[in-house]
């Protein structure tokens, strides 16, 4: 099924395909929901589309640019539930923006861009442990183009769960973006 909208006022949860045409926009909804399978397709929007002070998540696929601005939160994956997010195309990250991760010893969370990363201030890395523990070890929380490094001047800004584990991202090989968790996991003993 495809379904056309040029506005939308509440949550959109699809595991269709959802298509904005040149002057679509999805002003006032708060959360863009997508199922596995869900494909969200901006590629008609006459500029990138712009993710405003929203929430991006789920399991499916965005077809076209996508920018995001202050307040906007992209989740991949379903709270509780590991997936993987796809973007079709470029991603603009503007700052003062999130994107959320969960882990845990039974999966984990993975945003993947076909194209380009472009930073254009601080952006969160959030990590969340639904499950309440992590295994040491790397965890790719970002795939992109291979052909480019991460673009702009901004920064990403890790906010980690507060556990005794150390997290530190890696942006040392190009197309990737990782977490490495190291340290005790054990309590701190009085």
């Amino acid at each position: 099924h495809t379904r056309y909208w040029r506005d939308w006022s509440s949550d959109v949860c699809s595991s269709d395909l959802l298509k904005l045409g040149a002057s679509g926009v999805l002003l006032g909804t708060p959360v863009i929901h997508l199922e596995a399978g869900g494909i969200f397709d901006v590629s008609s929007v006459a500029t990138p589309f712009t993710l405003g002070a929203q929430t991006l998540r789920g399991k499916g696929a965005v077809l076209g640019d996508v920018t995001t601005s202050a307040g906007s939160v992209i989740a991949a994956g379903l709270a509780g539930q590991y997936g993987q997010l796809s973007l079709s195309n470029n991603l603009t990250l503007g700052g003062g923006d999130t994107i959320s991760f969960d882990l845990g010893p039974s999966g984990s969370d993975t945003l993947n861009v076909t194209g380009s990363v472009t930073l254009n201030g601080s952006t969160a890395i959030a990590i969340n442990l639904p499950e309440g523990t992590v295994t040491n070890g790397t965890y790719r929380l970002i795939n992109y183009n291979t052909g480019t490094t991460i673009q702009g001047g901004g920064s990403f800004v890790l906010v980690p769960p507060d556990i005794r584990q150390t997290f530190t991202l890696d942006m040392s090989i190009a197309g990737q973006v990782d977490l490495v968790v190291s340290g005790s996991s054990a309590p701190f003993s009085l």
